[in-house]
């Protein structure tokens, strides 16, 4: 399976969304911090809670390091404010 193909497309739709006011999304780094990705602008996406699990999911499967897999438990476990994804990923389609 192309998991690159699959985060690139990830992007590549939110990255051409148009958003509503109210509407969940998280700030996703394209290129992740682990692998140099900086904080700047063209480097951050907006996605939904089902994209960014899926993007975490998928780049710890295209990188295949430790801070690929810490990065993605990291968010799974995250205690903060940030726990409203959860709720999202329930309810999403």
């Amino acid at each position: 399976m192309n998991y690159k193909r699959i985060y690139d497309e990830i992007i590549s739709n939110a990255k051409n969304r148009i958003t509503n006011k109210g509407d969940y999304f998280e700030k996703h780094h394209i290129i992740p911090k682990f692998d140099n990705g900086s904080n700047d602008k063209d480097n951050l996406v907006r996605l939904t809670a089902r994209e960014y699990f899926i993007a975490h999911l998928l780049l710890m499967k295209i990188y295949k390091t430790g801070k690929a897999y810490f990065a993605f438990k990291g968010m799974c476990n995250w205690k903060s404010s940030k726990q409203m994804r959860l709720l999202h990923l329930k309810l999403s389609p």
